[in-house]
């Protein structure tokens, strides 16, 4: 599902919603992110499954661990047919930055 989300619109609206700090507060903007875009966690999990076994016959995938499957998801999957992922942990430090600095102007 493409959206017309702007990122930066869209950590802005989260930021205001939300007092956490560091990567509790980056898990809770990937939820944020999944469901403004319009997909759920029943949505990953169906993304975890078939990344787990679209490839039958090599037995590591079909016994890696779900937090493995999670990050080769985001890494090289993403939603739907345009590859849709929320921003790397990196990402989200570095927009945070820009929108502190944004506000301090």
């Amino acid at each position: 599902m493409k959206t017309n989300f702007d990122i930066k619109d869209l950590a802005r609206n989260f930021l205001s919603l939300t007092n956490m700090e560091g990567r509790q507060e980056y898990e809770l903007f990937k939820l944020y992110w999944m469901m403004t875009h319009g997909y759920t966690l029943q949505n990953l999990v169906n993304e975890l499954t078939i990344l787990q076994w679209e490839d039958l016959e090599n037995i590591d995938i079909t016994t890696t661990p779900v937090n493995e499957l999670l990050i080769e998801f985001e890494k090289t999957r993403g939603f739907g047919l345009f590859k849709e992922i929320y921003p790397t942990f990196e990402e989200w430090k570095k927009i945070k930055n820009t929108l502190s600095v944004e506000k301090n102007v």
